[in-house]
């Protein structure tokens, strides 16, 4: 596992979730 393989998926899985739920982080 790299840390940047599992920085990238968070990003992706983020952005989907904000797509659909809203910003959850600012």
């Amino acid at each position: 596992m790299t840390t940047r393989r599992t920085r990238s998926v968070a990003a992706i899985v983020t952005a989907r979730v904000e797509l659909k739920t809203g910003p959850l982080i600012v």
